[in-house]
């Protein structure tokens, strides 16, 4: 006899799973758990086999029989509904995989796994938000360079040139991904180089003229606002060092006694070790933080939370108070401050560029440099350090 509504709705849960047939090989199997399953039993290329046609009350008894009439009528064309099923998964999969989204999402976990600055994939995904709601779930290789442009441009009209350039940039490098993966044939993005409006360049600022210099360390060394961050601010125009590798920077790094600041791999923008050799400044001036920093393990501790250091803007907005606003200089700035006049000053471009932790294409040389340059990178950065100092008094 087939089933009813009344009866599946009445069929209580026992100790022991137990069926409720509905005839042609569709029953209703009750586990002791409670759950009610449709199945269909059946038999193809003389092997008995079973498949599951869902969970009622999500499948009513209708809709079970419709799906009932679907298998039975793929055993009658000789097709296996397990394996149609398998075959279809397999083909889903394969879809998904196959998408923008998915694509975009295994080149970022690429780039985790190769030591990309948490950063720097932080903004990466925050320029994939701006592309994938229209273009996620479409396969890579149909999206047509028209087709992204018109998404490009919906960023670019909100007055963002810079972050729509930067984003055709990013799908660039995923469709590259895409055709070495064997995902696309062709490189869509390329196709838009000079689509897009080209953002105006600014350049961080840094005083260039040794005067002006003079008053900013001046200015520094008085010590008028926070004595911590005017002592921090010293101690970047001294290394030039990037003011996130300054402001994350652990006493563990820091060698007083040789001299010496070993910026680990992890925290450089470029993934790799950086050595900055220490003049006699530097080195009161780390003294000066040790004093501040007391028990904690970071240099430049914030005085809310000693195990978390000062926040990104700090820098700068002490500058503005010195009277260095960003038109004139920013804590980025000593980088170029020290590139301009150090380059006046003939120093050897390679050890300016090696102490500005510039990445070396050739491995080799690279490896090679580092070791070559840092006696003549240790007098540079102790001539820099007088330069300084000798234009602020």
């Amino acid at each position: 006899m087939p089933l009813t509504d009344i009866q599946i709705r009445n069929a209580k849960a026992t100790e022991k799973r137990f069926r409720l047939s509905d005839g042609d090989g569709l029953f209703l199997q009750v586990e002791p758990s409670g759950r009610k399953l449709w199945r269909f039993r059946y038999r193809y290329d003389g092997k008995e086999k079973m498949i599951s046609l869902g969970k009622y009350p999500e499948i009513t008894l209708s809709r079970a029989r419709e799906r009932l009439l679907e298998a039975r009528r793929e055993v009658a064309e000789g097709i296996d509904p397990s394996e149609a099923r398998k075959a279809s998964k397999r083909a889903r999969v394969i879809a998904e995989a196959l998408t923008f989204e998915a694509v975009a999402t295994e080149y970022l976990e690429k780039l985790d796994k190769e030591g990309l600055a948490a950063a720097t994939l932080k903004k990466r995904r925050s320029q994939l938000k701006n592309l994938s709601p229209s273009l996620a779930p479409r396969p890579i290789s149909d999206i047509s360079a028209q087709e992204l442009l018109l998404v490009l441009r919906q960023v670019e009209a909100k007055g963002a040139h810079t972050a729509a350039v930067e984003a055709r940039s990013l799908c660039s490098r995923i469709w590259q991904f895409a055709v070495s993966t064997g995902r696309a044939d062709r490189n869509v993005p390329d196709d838009l180089k000079g689509a897009l409006v080209s953002p105006k360049v600014t350049h961080r600022s840094g005083v260039t003229k040794p005067a002006e210099l003079g008053q900013l360390m001046k200015a520094l060394q008085s010590r008028q606002h926070s004595m911590v961050i005017c002592a921090a601010l010293e101690l970047l125009a001294h290394t030039f060092v990037r003011p996130g590798e300054l402001r994350k920077a652990s006493w563990s790094e820091v060698d007083l006694p040789n001299a010496l600041w070993r910026i680990p791999a992890d925290r450089m923008k470029m993934k790799r070790d950086h050595l900055v050799p220490l003049s006699e400044r530097s080195i009161e001036l780390f003294g000066e933080l040790r004093a501040y920093a007391g028990n904690s393990p970071l240099v430049f501790p914030s005085p809310r939370d000693p195990m978390k250091p000062y926040s990104d803007p700090v820098f700068n907005k002490t500058l503005r108070a010195l009277g260095f606003g960003p038109e004139k200089h920013v804590a980025h700035g000593f980088r170029s401050t020290a590139s301009t006049l150090l380059n006046e000053q003939s120093f050897p471009s390679d050890w300016i560029e090696r102490q500005l932790a510039h990445v070396e294409g050739n491995k080799v040389r690279s490896a090679y440099n580092a070791a070559e340059h840092i006696e003549g990178r240790t007098r540079m950065m102790n001539e820099w350090s007088a330069f300084l100092l000798q234009h602020a008094n």
